[in-house]
């Protein structure tokens, strides 16, 4: 009996072992975990990555003891709150998670492993705590043992302060972007990034907003350098726009606790490959001038102060510009600098290059030329008819059939680059004509000057380019000869239609007469036939030429009464 209960425990054991590996995986490897879509970086749903796949953990049975492995494993001291979704729904990985509490993975932990629509997907809040941060290709954060980058986002500043403090430091005293160089061991699970909002306030990046480690890199990381004194240097900190990392925005600086909008007068393509580096961004785009007046404008930031700079185009930084910034001073151009730039290389804009802007058609608009990688406008000072011939023969056109000042096509926002523009109109290009100087000019964009060209281009697209400049004068001296015999050959014709009028109208003339003479005398052929006309009437013209022939003029003498006609024709008869 004894032996019998034995072998029923021992077969029991052996079922109960296999059971237990049918329903769960053997522990083989650590999981890369995360929490996602939770208001703060201690908080939200779990995912973890399986073979470079992430997925949901999918459970009904989840509970603290699993959720205080999962936040141990991320860095924070233990959990504070296990809850499931009931209402979760996506792809899940993991599922019937099942912890000791000793692990300090999930992937110790018992589970199953496999591919699924989540139904119950498991959330945690961790214990809050200020997670290791260090300055070290921009800044990173540790989280689930991993380094990860912390992006330049939209409030940048006020992150690297929160990151100074952190560290210990009072001020951020420069702030910028750059592209992170991934290290050689970083493979695709380490491939996450956070993006923090932080108000500058918070004793720890834990405490700003996240929606928690996103998928892939930070397209710009945040760099900062951090103080005990504020020593901040104009051009340290810039922005080019009040609310976000934007790409395009107004230049700004900030010093002695201001920010400072930079006019545009000093700022060219070069000081913009300055500011977009530091900005983290690979190229600069374009700079323009945008009025301080333009009220319609949302990017003018309506507060701070002016200032200018300049640089030499030696400068490795921003910094290393003279600024001018100073409580009363004015832009003299009255404008500000707008800054573009890009997250990857622009192709170089060739210089003297010529377009037209602002017209309805392709072939009118305000001139424009680039120079220095931007577009500029061109001054109305001496603008003729030969300058505007130039132009539209440089952009194929046979030539200028108007011209236009006073910004008839509008103001640019360029720089303006040519002023004193005096062509003899066999140029090949505006740059070979007179003028004041690249970049010198006495004007303003309300002088800016355009051009309408005729509609139809030079080139012939029937005939190769090398045989329409030999064939072309032949050409115009064949039609012009054409048209000539065309009028020499209508001259004749009108001629002899001339002759030919006047031969038959005399003709008509004669017949007439003896015709009327016959008449007149009584005059009859044989057998009493009267005669009669042989020809056609004569045509209108005709006898409208030749009224004396053709029509009798009233006599002045009244016809005699009806008593004396018949008296008259008795005595006749007898």
């Amino acid at each position: 009996m004894i032996m019998m209960v034995a072998k029923v425990a021992v077969l029991w054991m052996w079922f109960a072992v296999r059971l237990t590996s049918f329903a769960y995986n053997t522990p083989q490897k650590d999981f890369q975990a995360r929490l996602v879509n939770g208001r703060y970086l201690h908080q939200g749903r779990v995912e973890v990555n399986i073979d470079g796949d992430w997925g949901l953990v999918c459970t009904h049975e989840w509970e603290m003891v699993d959720a205080n492995v999962l936040c141990r494993q991320l860095g924070f001291p233990g959990a504070k709150l296990a809850m499931i979704n009931a209402e979760g729904g996506g792809p899940g990985l993991l599922d019937l998670v099942d912890c000791d509490g000793w692990e300090s993975n999930l992937g110790e932990c018992h589970y199953r492993a496999g591919s699924w629509d989540c139904e119950d997907e498991a959330m945690a809040r961790c214990q809050e705590a200020a997670l290791p941060v260090r300055i070290s290709n921009g800044v990173e954060i540790q989280y689930d043992s991993h380094w990860i980058p912390v992006c330049h986002g939209p409030s940048a500043i006020a992150t690297a302060q929160v990151v100074c403090r952190q560290l210990g430091y009072r001020y951020a005293v420069r702030v910028k972007g750059h592209h992170r160089e991934k290290s050689g061991d970083e493979d695709a699970k380490d491939s996450l990034a956070l993006d923090f909002s932080c108000s500058g306030e918070e004793e720890h990046l834990g405490l700003c907003l996240t929606d928690g480690p996103m998928i892939g890199d930070c397209s710009v990381a945040a760099e900062v350098n951090c103080s005990n004194t504020n020593d901040v240097k104009p051009g340290d900190i810039t922005r080019l726009s009040e609310v976000d990392v934007s790409d395009t925005g107004i230049l700004q600086v900030k010093y002695a606790g201001d920010w400072w909008r930079i006019c545009f007068e000093g700022v060219d393509m070069t000081v913009a490959q300055l500011v977009c580096h530091q900005l983290g961004f690979v190229d600069a785009v374009t700079v323009r001038a945008v009025s301080v007046y333009d009220k319609d404008s949302s990017k003018i930031p309506r507060q701070g102060q002016f200032g200018s700079l300049e640089c030499l185009g030696t400068e490795r930084t921003l910094t290393e510009c003279k600024f001018n910034l100073s409580k009363d001073y004015e832009c003299s151009s009255k404008s500000l600098a707008e800054v573009s730039c890009s997250d990857s290389m622009v192709t170089p804009l060739p210089d003297f290059q010529i377009r037209l802007v602002g017209g309805v058609f392709p072939y009118e608009g305000r001139v424009e030329i680039s120079y220095g990688g931007q577009w500029g406008t061109v001054c109305d000072d001496h603008w003729g008819y030969a300058d505007a011939h130039v132009v539209c023969k440089q952009l194929g056109f046979h030539t200028a059939e108007a011209i236009s000042t006073t910004a008839y096509f509008g103001e640019g926002d360029g720089p303006i680059l040519l002023d004193d523009v005096m062509c003899a109109g066999n140029e090949t290009s505006i740059i070979n004509c007179r003028h004041a100087g690249i970049g010198e000019h006495n004007c303003k964009h309300n002088e800016d000057a355009g051009v309408r060209c005729y509609e139809n281009k030079t080139q012939l697209e029937t005939l190769s380019p090398g045989i329409q400049d030999s064939f072309l004068p032949f050409i115009v001296i064949l039609i012009n000869g054409l048209i000539a015999l065309l009028i020499l050959v209508g001259c004749l014709v009108y001629c002899y239609l001339k002759i030919w009028d006047r031969y038959t109208g005399h003709t008509r003339r004669a017949h007439l007469h003896r015709t009327q003479d016959a008449s007149t005398q009584g005059v009859t052929r044989a057998n009493d036939v009267p005669m009669e006309y042989t020809e056609e009437p004569p045509a209108y013209h005709t006898v409208h030429e030749n009224r004396d022939v053709y029509i009798t003029q009233r006599s002045e003498t009244p016809p005699p009464e009806y008593s004396e006609a018949m008296k008259l024709q008795a005595d006749t008869c007898v």
